[in-house]
């Protein structure tokens, strides 16, 4: 569980934080009924993807995605 996906993540090395959430505080907000559960917030603070089941973290246009919402001002115009 907890060790093996923060194991995991400091494997991969990923260019932005993760959450774990331990209290299930969010799983309830989300009406998370499935493992895994993948939600990415952007830094404006919005949902801009929601995956649920396995999800292809390395394959191109994921890449591209999480790159483009990386280079995103917190505050849009």
């Amino acid at each position: 569980g907890k060790s093996m996906a923060k194991d995991f993540w400091a494997k991969e090395k990923f260019p932005f934080p993760g959450f774990l959430d331990t209290n299930k505080e969010l799983a309830r907000k989300f009406s998370v009924n499935m493992l895994p559960s993948n939600f990415i917030i952007d830094r404006a603070g919005r949902l801009a993807f929601s995956g649920f089941g396995a999800n292809d973290w390395s394959n191109p246009q994921t890449t591209e995605f999480i790159e483009n919402l990386l280079a995103e001002s917190a505050n849009p115009p």
